[in-house]
């Protein structure tokens, strides 16, 4: 059973670890199932580990149980979990497949499913978590005020899936922008927004709100970085961060590599 524990961004619940598999007096079904257009999957100290953005909310699948479902869901391989030996004794008794189907994670629908796939993520060479600040230009104090304003609006107003959405339609950065923001311009933003972040909120236990936060106020600079989502089962956390390129932007690498990506915007 996976148990929620202290973590930087709590979705509103975390489901127990499934059962088994379903079967009938046949055998078991081989079907090729997809994963649910809102839902997400990572392999995690040996579990398999779903984001769910339309009931935010995470959940897994034990080690044991991996083996019932390897050749049900399409592009599972990809995640190269352990293949532990299933149980011969278990009597086709009931339903992991079934409650992924319950639970909305996959469907059998063509049109709508999509195959599992692993985030790509570059290793970060540098972070800007210790920079120092930079004294704001009155351009970027108007700016951080409005990403600030944005941001509360958005996570109190959106579901989470409704923002990650916006955030994926929105990043379409045109070859102008693109040159014009490069590593550099990323590290003089990014220093004048921590110059101003801690007069507005406390980014302890906040880093779906500072990711946010810190998204929009580059953007308005024409800077796109990648808004990624992170899951650690011992103990259990979920994270949220930014990186530009391979710079890391709003925490340290160190803290990083204790999380397995799940979702990049």
């Amino acid at each position: 059973m996976v148990t929620p524990a202290e973590t930087e961004w709590r979705p509103r619940e975390i489901a127990g670890a499934f059962a088994l598999r379903m079967c009938d007096s046949s055998g078991c079904e081989m079907q090729r199932y997809l994963l649910s257009p809102h839902a997400y999957v990572c392999a995690a100290d040996g579990h398999a580990v779903f984001l769910d953005l339309k009931r935010d909310r995470y959940s897994a699948l034990d080690p044991g149980d991996i083996p019932f479902v390897r050749d049900q869901i399409r592009g599972w391989s990809t995640l190269r979990l352990p293949d532990p030996a299933a149980s011969a004794d278990d009597n086709g008794a009931n339903a992991i497949l079934q409650q992924l189907l319950d639970e909305g994670l996959v469907t059998d629908d063509e049109r709508r499913g999509k195959e599992v796939s692993c985030v790509q993520v570059p290793a970060p060479a540098h972070s800007l978590y210790n920079i120092s600040p930079l004294r704001p230009k009155a351009e970027e104090l108007r700016v951080f005020l409005s990403a600030c304003a944005a941001a509360t609006w958005m996570l109190r107003r959106w579901s989470i899936q409704r923002t990650v959405e916006w955030a994926r339609e929105m990043k379409t950065p045109t070859a102008h922008e693109q040159a014009l923001c490069d590593s550099e311009r990323v590290a003089e933003l990014v220093g004048a927004y921590y110059r101003l972040q801690p007069f507005a909120f406390s980014p302890v236990n906040a880093c779906l709100r500072n990711s946010l936060t810190l998204l929009l106020f580059l953007r308005r600079f024409g800077c796109f970085p990648t808004w990624f989502f992170g899951v650690a089962m011992a103990p259990w956390a979920a994270h949220s961060w930014l990186q530009h390129d391979g710079l890391l932007l709003n925490d340290s690498v160190t803290h990083i590599r204790k999380y397995v990506p799940i979702l990049a915007v």
